[in-house]
This record gives C-alpha cells, sequence and structure tokens, in this order.
C-alpha cells in the first residue's frame, strides 16, 4: 500500500483490463502534465472571459483589496456597493486572501482571474491524474465550470489533499478549507496544514491589525454561509460519520457542519468521494442539475421577485437533494475501514 492508496478505487476497478490500461497511460507523467496543461487552459480560458451584465469573479475584489493593501489602504473599507470598489457585497474574505494576491496586484484583473483559475486547475489535474485518473471526470462538471468562471480557491485547496504543505491556502477561504482539510489522511498532515494556515492569519495582522473585526462585521452581514445541516433533511448527511474511519466520510461530514456558500461550485469536493468510476462521473454530471432545475417550475418564475436570502434557501435544497444526498449514498457503500494511511507529506510524484 503506497501513500496514494487512500484515494484509489476498488480492486476489482483497477484490475479491468481496459479501464488498467486506459488509467495506465493517464498516470504516467508526461500524460498526467499534458492533461494538467489542457485543463489549466480551459480553466484560463473560463476565467478570461467571464463576463455577466450584474455579476463579477471573486478574485476581482481581491485583486482590488491586494492594491489597496499595497497603498497602504483599509480594503474592508473600500469594497462593496456604493464604495469606491462597487460590488454587491462587502469583503467576505479574510485578509490572507488579499495578501496572497499581492504577487498579481501590479498587472490587470484578467491576468489575475486567469493566474488564480488556471494554476491551480493544471496543479489539481497533474495530481489526479498521477493518483486516480478516474478523478479527472470532476473536471466535466458545472462545479468546475463555475469555481473557474469565479476563480475560486476550491481547486487549489483540494490540492492539500494530496500536498498538505497547500493548506496554507485555507486561510484564504477557511469555510472550504476547513471542511477540505477534515479530509486530510492523518493528524501530521493536518496538523501541518492547520499551522500553515494559522501562521499566515497572524503575519496577516501585522499588516492590518483591524482586519478580524471588519471582516467578522462584515461577514454578519451576509446570507449566502450556512451549514447544509440547517436545510430540510440536511441532518442525513450526518449519517456519513458512519464512515468518520475514512477521508471520505470525514470529508461529507465536515461540508455538512461547517458553513459553505449554498451554490453549486461548493460541490466540488464531492465528485472525488465514490469509489467508483461511475460513481464520480454521476456525481460530476448531477452537479448541472440544479440549476435546471432552478429556472423551472415552481422556482423559476419566483426569481423575478425573490430576496437573496430565498433564493440561497432554493439552491440549498436543490444541490442537498440533487449532489449530496447521492454523494452520501456513495461515502455510506464504502467498507467501514481506515483507509488513511501514515507517512511523509505527499509531494508531487
Amino acid at each position: 500500500m503506497d501513500q496514494w492508496d487512500a484515494f484509489r478505487g476498488p480492486q476489482r476497478d483497477r484490475d479491468a483490463p481496459a479501464f488498467q490500461q486506459v488509467t495506465f497511460i493517464l498516470s504516467r507523467r508526461p500524460v498526467a502534465m499534458l492533461v494538467a496543461i489542457a485543463v489549466a487552459l480551459a480553466a484560463g480560458w473560463i476565467a478570461g472571459h467571464a463576463d455577466h451584465p450584474t455579476l463579477r469573479p471573486d478574485v476581482d475584489q481581491l485583486w482590488f483589496a491586494a492594491r489597496a493593501i499595497l497603498d497602504g489602504r483599509d480594503p474592508y473599507a473600500l469594497i462593496g456597493p456604493g464604495r469606491e470598489f462597487a460590488y454587491p457585497w462587502p469583503l467576505f474574505y479574510p485578509l490572507p486572501a488579499a495578501l496572497f494576491l499581492v504577487p498579481l496586484a501590479s498587472f490587470p484583473v484578467v491576468v489575475a482571474r486567469i493566474a488564480i483559475a488556471a494554476l491551480p486547475a493544471g496543479l489539481l489535474a497533474y495530481l489526479i491524474a498521477r493518483t486516480d485518473p478516474r478523478g479527472l471526470v470532476l473536471f466535466l462538471s458545472w462545479a468546475f465550470y463555475v469555481n473557474a468562471w469565479y476563480a475560486q480557491w476550491t481547486p487549489l485547496l483540494l490540492c492539500a489533499l494530496y500536498v498538505p504543505a497547500l493548506g496554507l491556502f485555507a486561510a484564504a477561504k477557511p469555510s472550504v478549507g476547513l471542511a477540505i482539510l477534515a479530509g486530510t489522511r492523518n493528524w501530521r498532515h493536518l496538523s501541518l496544514s492547520i499551522g500553515l494556515a494559522a501562521l499566515i492569519t497572524i503575519a496577516s495582522m501585522l499588516v492590518l491589525p483591524t482586519w478580524p473585526a471588519a471582516w467578522l462585521k462584515a461577514i454578519a452581514t451576509g446570507v449566502h454561509l450556512r451549514p447544509w445541516v440547517t436545510v430540510p433533511g440536511g441532518f442525513l448527511l450526518l449519517l456519513s460519520l458512519l464512515r468518520w474511519r475514512r477521508w471520505e466520510g470525514r470529508l461529507l461530514a465536515a461540508i455538512a457542519i461547517v458553513p459553505q456558500t449554498f451554490h453549486p461550485l461548493a460541490t466540488l469536493p464531492v465528485i472525488l468521494l465514490p469509489a467508483s468510476f461511475r460513481g464520480k462521473l454521476l456525481l460530476a454530471l448531477l452537479t448541472y442539475v440544479p440549476g435546471v432545475l432552478l429556472v423551472r417550475e415552481p422556482w423559476g418564475p419566483r426569481l423575478a421577485t425573490a430576496t437573496e436570502a430565498e433564493i440561497f434557501e432554493v439552491w440549498g435544497r436543490l444541490i442537498l437533494w440533487t449532489v449530496l444526498i447521492p454523494a452520501l449514498f456513495f461515502v455510506l457503500r464504502l467498507p467501514d475501514r481506515r483507509d488513511d494511511r501514515p507517512g511523509r507529506p505527499a509531494r508531487i510524484p
């Protein structure tokens, strides 16, 4: 058993001759690098062409926040409705997220979009290809598309499952980061990830000591962050704790408990949970379903007059029953045994 066995599926799937041949080819380093480049180019293209009359990628506000930090200004006072950086909401991100964007602050915002979308997507594709190529179906999902469009942190945080040092980026988006880190395979890796994230958080207070209070005040105004267990039927996700010995069970339970954004972009991690190729593919395809149902009866006609809270409530119910509950089914089908193997922090092979 090697350090990647916790991410691989049933032996019977790997022993199928055709499947074994395909996965062997995809897992070779040169082929995995080509896959990574293709995924990175696709993600970069999506982010570079992100255009909507009322929506902007999340990275835009972080890019502006990074520039504000370099100018010695408080980004929490500058971002939001009617402020210098006009945005529908205040800055919901902790300051470390903006600090990570400082190297890109001198470039046009489109460069920041492409970099934040393309580089993590390419790295995640390489890691998946080298360990369990069946997981590459993740990049066919709607969840991946919207993560690339918004230039979200989730693909990079998923990389922390394979490279624990990347857990430091949990400081940029704790809601997703904490849930994903719950799937870390052993306590030493988890300690490394949390320690690095805590270090960058403490360092950020030297830059702007008042940011924690401003951040907490901002997120207190939001209606988009809620635990999935608060949605009718969401308590069922806690059944994943029956598989608490496995990284899949812990990750799904954490997604249920830690407040998340009720949006398809939050479903990206669960695509990796099934043990079989068919299960991963099914969940990837199911991420398209909530968006299709949202615009149809009985919800579609109400969207024009619905409040933000009502829209997120509908998203939450649709995503729970069309994506997360099926993910729970696949997690409960897994054997109830510990698959986490201790060892050195995984390195990019």
